[in-house]
């Protein structure tokens, strides 16, 4: 197998685990939270940081591995990930992990997988979960300081574009989270190492409604419902291999973003750090920009309009435009094989 086609299929398989492990938060979240309902936010919090293991098992799935090769590989991820730390000798499980370390991960074990199958056949049992899960695990930790600069050094950049004019800012803010939300990058983990709050966060906010709505228009004909419903109600990154094989699919996104972003900036939309990084799933953008407008007729149409009818309006005229007017792009580039 080719480098390029063992990358596409990590890149499927970590959307697949993402999506699996992120809806339950992104939907059920919210609704837990407001109705008090401790048990299954708790649940959907243990779903949350089983996305390592999750990105593991979809990179598996996708490259065909034995169930032994597939344990091995998601054990790997996840520990590779980070999302495990200690603390007074008890094992806590913190957030998602670093997604994109956890990416890296399950690309090395991949590797090693193809490198050592053969020579170890009559001790794979053995050879396997030492070679894969704890030492390929063991180098996953090892990168995770280096992989988390990266982070780093992209929340720096966004935090500098805050400093800008705020209109700008807005469409600015907005253009890099539409990108970010279909990268291997987490949006999430960005806004909260930069603490990305106010304007900014409501501009990431409909940056990420631009990506989600405008993804899920332009895959329309070629996905099934459920799929083309997943960059709305669950993660955009679903698309993340059709974004790295066609970069061009992001043109009418981040035309949509820019003005999102900018109209946001103008109507004062505000969020948190928090809510940045999901937009309209689990309806946690529009409420969060709700809790500081005020919540009135007025505001929840004004962040209706915003979060769910402009974007599909812009997001409808600009895949028209690039689709089917300057032919840019094919409806084609937008379907999702799972």
């Amino acid at each position: 197998m080719k480098i390029k086609e063992l990358i596409f299929k990590i890149l499927n398989g970590m959307s697949l685990g993402i999506v699996a492990t992120l809806i339950p938060s992104a939907i059920l979240g919210e609704i837990a939270k407001s109705l008090n309902l401790v048990s299954i936010l708790n649940l959907t919090k243990i779903s949350t940081s089983l996305l390592p293991f999750a990105i593991g098992t979809g990179v598996s799935y996708q490259l065909s591995f034995t169930p032994l090769e597939s344990i091995c590989v998601s054990v790997a991820t996840f520990i590779g990930s980070g999302v495990v730390s200690f603390v007074n000798g008890n094992i806590v499980l913190t957030g998602t992990g670093d997604v994109v370390n956890a990416g890296v991960t399950a690309f090395i074990a991949s590797l090693a997988i193809y490198l050592f199958r053969d020579k170890v056949k009559g001790l794979s049992m053995v050879a396997l979960p030492i070679l894969i899960s704890t030492a390929v695990g063991w180098i996953g930790l090892n990168l995770l300081p280096y992989v988390s600069k990266v982070n780093g050094a992209i929340g720096l950049t966004v935090e500098e574009v805050v400093k800008m004019q705020p209109l700008l800012t807005g469409g600015i803010i907005a253009i890099i989270f539409s990108i970010l939300i279909i990268s291997p990058f987490s949006t999430v983990g960005i806004a909260l190492a930069v603490n990305l709050g106010g304007i900014a966060a409501g501009a990431a906010n409909l940056g990420v409604c631009a990506a989600a709505f405008g993804l899920a228009l332009a895959g329309l004909k070629v996905n099934p419902i459920g799929i083309t419903l997943v960059p709305v109600l669950g993660s955009a990154k679903i698309q993340m291999a059709n974004f790295v094989k066609n970069p061009l699919i992001i043109v009418p996104i981040v035309i949509n973003a820019f003005t999102l972003g900018v109209l946001g900036a103008l109507f004062n939309i505000k969020g948190t750090a928090f809510s940045a990084g999901f937009g309209i799933s689990g309806l946690i953008g529009p409420i969060n920009a709700l809790n500081h407008l005020s919540w009135n007729l007025k505001n929840i149409l004004l962040v209706v309009t915003l979060f769910i009818i402009l974007p599909i309006v812009f997001g409808y005229i600009c895949n028209f435009i690039f689709i089917n007017k300057l032919v840019l792009i094919k409806e084609e580039d937008y379907k999702v094989t799972i």
